[in-house]
Order: structure tokens, then C-alpha cells, then sequence
């Protein structure tokens, strides 16, 4: 068991190791040379200090180049980073119980790769560690520079009273002052001190900027566009499931053991929110979905005293379907790529019904049983190639009727095709 368990984690590991791609990039050493070479894509959340690159495509070499070797290091249309030596103050304003009580920002000195968004006559960049994540700038006249914003603990009175850590928590909001003193187009009337402290706010004012400095040799890049990834789509999905309903227990003075089996056709559509890190492999997905199970068959079965008991059993399911889950993508190249997923499934019928008729016994022999919601969880997997999908999903049983008599039991196993139209 153990060499089995062992097998499949190290069949796993590789299969997600072959998700991380050699692409075609380039490095800038201490001396300005430039290199052409393949870098690992590890689509990173957090700066790095270090980057794994090849030499062509299919070389078997994989060499390392560290932050003290490397100034800059990219990937085309994808990722760039840029060795800067900055002062940085590294608050984690999400960890409000280890907050600072100074004011005053706590510098250190330190060599970071910096991420650009925007550059030009002024530029913008992100460092991320974590759950700390800080912006800094650089122009003509500024070296790069942290743009300060953190929160700490203060004893001074504000109208909102102390918190829990017996002090009150404010923030120092030095990087209005420094934007509005460095990255300002003449006669610009902004007011600063309404700019939030994000990503997309910060953008928009060096964007500003940058174009009142268009006529300046600096070409102006917006990064963040050019490495903003499709965070949604949406396809039509249809498909085709092996349906069973299974029937055992007893109805009025017969039993029954029964198991009404057909193809059931189903037409949704699915739509699927990316994830925004590791490369836009993990998702979340909505499968909303229609089917109708409706069939009827003749069985016969021994009742308590050894008889055979001949009945007619016809049933219909119609339901509205909403899986909602979790898909995890494999690439093999960037048009094709394998996922499995998982999923729990909301189910809201619309009609539903099971009818047992045994001629025999006259109207104690027939009995009709309601259908209810139930709901399930589903796993599954398949391949996607460009626009279209298919994928092998199972259900597993949903219980159907809160009979203790009778149980009633359906599930499914089937083949879902996919067309993205968005």
C-alpha cells in the first residue's frame, strides 16, 4: 500500500512539475550584457531573488542566476523584474496586532528584484513578500524610492476610541505628499489625499503623468496591461449521461429491487473565473445545466413469501443543476492542456416522480413517490484544446425521497463537450 501511495504522489509531482514551461526571455548581467535564454515561468506571487533559465528550448542544463549577478531578468509579454537598492519599510498592515507604535517609517537597506507597471518619465513598481506588499517610484530627478504608506498604534485620541491593542490605529500617508510633489502635471488640480493606496489608483496617477511627459525620450509601458491575463470565461456546455435510478424497499405488500437505466442528454453553460496567480491554473467554475430523466420499465420480484410479483414502474426527473467547484489545469503546450475538478452540486427539480403499478392487487398495488432536491458532489477531468473541452465527470448518488420504506437512489456518469464563446 505504501509503494502504491508512493507511486501515485511522485506521478503527481511530476505531472505538476511539467506544468512549469521554459519560455523565451532573456537576463542583463552586472557588465550590461544581455542574454537571450529560456526562464522558468514560475508566474511568481512573490518577488524573487533567484531565477532557474536555460540556454535554448531543449537544453538539459538548468543554471540559476542569483540577484547579485542579474540587474534585470524577463519574460516576453509576460514577466519583468529589475534589481534596485532601496531603503524599504516592510509594515505587514494586515497584522494589526504587531503593529509599530512610531510614525516614522523603519527603513532597511536592501537589494530587491522590483516588478515594473508602469514606466516612463516616472515609473512604478510593486514589490510583493507575502502578505506585504509595497509600491515604489523613480524619475529623472528621484532614485527609486518607496512610496510610504503603513499603519501603526498611536496613544493620541481620534473619535474612534482604542482597539484592542490599547492604542489607535492610524496610518502614515506620506506617499500623498510624495506624489503630489514628484509625479504632478503642471496645473493639475488633484486632490491627493483621495487617492487610495492600491495598485490600480497608483496606476492611473502615473499614467497621468506620463503622458503630460510624452515629448521625454522614456517610452511609456504600461505593464499591468500587458501582463493582465483573460480573468473570465464562458462556454456552452453539453453533454450526455449514463442515468440510473435505483429503487429498493418495500411498496405497499410487494418489494421491490429496481433499476431504471437510460441515457439523459443535458444542455448548460459553464462559466469559469481564473485565479489570479500560478499562471491561470486553478479556476472556479458555475455549471448551471437542464436534463429530464423519463423511462419506464416492467420487473419482476419475490415478494415476503417466495411469490414472484410481476409490477410496471415509469419515472421522471427534470432538474436544474448548479455544480459549483474548483478546476485545476495542467498545460502541455499553451493550446492544450489537461484539468480535473471538483465540484458540489445544487439541485432544484422540476418535476419529478416514481409510479409502481402491480395489476394484481388493485389500487393497493400502485404507489407514487415524490422526487425531491438532493444535492451531490462531483469529480472529474478532461482535456481542453484551444476553443473546445471534454471532460468525463461522476456524481455521486443523490438520494431522492425521505421514504424509510423505499429508497431511492440516482446517479450519473457522462461525457461533457464545451464550446467557449468568451
Amino acid at each position: 500500500m505504501k509503494k502504491k501511495l508512493s507511486a501515485a504522489f511522485l506521478f503527481f509531482a511530476m505531472i505538476l512539475n511539467a506544468q512549469i514551461n521554459f519560455e523565451k526571455g532573456y537576463c542583463i548581467d552586472n557588465t550590461g550584457n544581455t542574454t537571450i535564454c529560456y526562464i522558468k515561468n514560475l508566474d511568481w506571487r512573490n518577488n524573487p531573488n533567484t531565477f532557474k533559465y536555460k540556454m535554448s528550448a531543449d537544453g538539459s542544463e538548468e543554471l540559476e542566476g542569483k540577484i547579485s549577478d542579474y540587474q534585470e531578468f524577463g519574460i516576453d509579454d509576460d514577466a519583468k523584474f529589475i534589481r534596485r537598492t532601496v531603503n524599504i519599510e516592510r509594515t505587514d498592515n494586515m497584522d494589526l496586532n504587531n503593529l509599530g507604535t512610531s510614525k516614522k517609517p523603519a527603513f532597511k537597506l536592501e537589494t530587491l528584484y522590483l516588478k515594473p507597471l508602469v514606466t516612463g518619465a516616472a515609473s512604478l513598481y510593486v514589490y510583493k513578500d507575502g502578505n506585504i506588499t509595497k509600491y515604489f517610484y523613480e524619475t529623472a530627478l528621484i532614485p527609486t524610492e518607496q512610496l510610504i504608506y503603513f499603519k501603526y498604534l498611536s496613544n493620541e485620541p481620534t473619535n474612534s476610541g482604542l482597539d484592542t491593542n490599547g492604542g489607535n490605529i492610524k496610518s502614515n500617508n506620506q506617499f500623498w505628499q510624495q506624489l503630489f510633489n514628484n509625479v504632478r502635471c503642471e496645473n493639475d488640480q488633484t486632490d491627493f489625499r483621495k487617492i487610495d493606496f492600491n495598485k490600480n489608483e497608483l496606476i492611473k496617477v502615473f499614467e497621468k503623468y506620463n503622458l503630460c511627459h510624452q515629448s521625454e525620450k522614456a517610452e511609456n509601458v504600461n505593464y499591468d496591461n500587458k501582463k493582465r491575463r483573460k480573468n473570465f470565461a464562458l462556454k456552452v456546455a453539453l453533454g450526455i449521461n449514463s442515468a440510473k435510478l435505483a429503487a429498493s424497499g418495500t411498496v405497499h405488500y410487494y418489494n421491490v429491487d429496481t433499476d431504471l437505466k437510460k441515457p439523459v442528454y443535458k444542455i448548460g453553460v459553464e462559466a469559469e473565473f481564473f485565479l489570479p496567480f500560478n499562471h491561470g491554473a486553478w479556476s472556479i467554475i458555475l455549471n448551471p445545466s437542464y436534463h429530464k430523466f423519463s423511462t419506464s420499465d416492467d420487473f419482476t420480484d419475490a415478494n415476503g413469501f417466495g411469490q414472484n410479483i410481476d409490477y410496471h414502474v415509469t419515472a421522471t426527473y427534470s432538474t436544474l443543476e448548479l455544480p459549483v467547484g474548483l478546476r485545476r489545469y495542467f498545460y502541455i503546450n499553451p493550446a492544450s492542456k489537461i484539468f480535473v475538478n471538483a465540484l458540489y452540486s445544487f439541485n432544484f427539480p422540476v418535476t419529478g416522480s416514481i409510479n409502481f403499478d402491480n395489476p394484481n392487487y388493485g389500487p393497493n398495488g400502485k404507489g407514487t413517490y415524490n422526487l425531491n432536491q438532493a444535492s451531490n458532489i462531483s469529480i472529474g477531468g478532461g482535456y481542453a484544446y484551444k476553443k473546445f473541452s471534454a471532460e468525463i465527470r461522476i456524481n455521486t448518488p443523490s438520494k431522492l425521497n425521505q421514504n424509510e420504506e423505499l429508497s431511492l437512489k440516482y446517479n450519473t456518469i457522462g461525457v461533457i463537450l464545451g464550446y467557449n464563446v468568451f
